[in-house]
């Protein structure tokens, strides 16, 4: 059976965090939508993307994915202010699927609760940090450096990635927990 995945986005979006996870994960034969709050996605380097589907929609259809992404950028900001984003979060969470998160995006999920008592890695930036420490997300090593075994960290079904330079990295392990599961 083939895996799909949801990522949502919103204008800000890191364009290599969304762009190559979307690239690797269908290259390993895994299904993906993207969702998005408006038509067109601007990328936090001004590319534009066509929508696939709006949040409206995939909140429709969310029994159909296996997982969750959620890339990193200043989207993040926008997501935390749409109701939709809370409600497929919960969803993905509740059901107990795999959920990815890489450098701002793990922000997201530590403000919803669902990095409560787990271990999660971030972008190092000190308000990004401080996010997680908040909301009571463990931080194996708050030194961690791309290129290193700390720069993926997985909980569960929960994958969390430092930053852009890592997204190689990530999106290998965020499979190897799709596939798993």
């Amino acid at each position: 059976m083939t895996k799909k995945i949801l990522i949502i986005a919103a204008n800000g979006v890191e364009d290599i965090e969304m762009i190559a996870t979307n690239d690797l994960l269908k290259r390993a034969n895994i299904d993906v939508d993207i969702a998005t709050k408006t038509d067109i996605l601007v990328t936090s380097y001004g590319i534009n993307i066509v929508s696939q589907l709006s949040f409206i929609v995939a909140l429709k259809n969310l029994t159909q994915y296996d997982g969750l992404f959620i890339p990193g950028g200043s989207h993040i900001s926008l997501l935390e202010e749409d109701e939709a984003v809370e409600v497929i979060i919960n969803h993905f969470n509740s059901k107990n699927k795999v959920i990815g998160a890489i450098c701002a995006g793990p922000t997201l999920l530590a403000t919803k609760g669902i990095l409560e008592g787990k271990e999660a890695i971030c972008y190092p930036g000190k308000k990004e940090r401080a996010i997680l420490l908040k909301n009571k997300a463990i931080i194996p090593n708050p030194n961690c450096k791309p290129n290193n075994k700390c720069e993926v960290v997985v909980s569960g079904k929960i994958v969390t990635g430092l930053m852009m330079d890592s997204t190689f990295a990530f999106v290998r392990k965020f499979i190897q927990i799709i596939e798993k599961y």
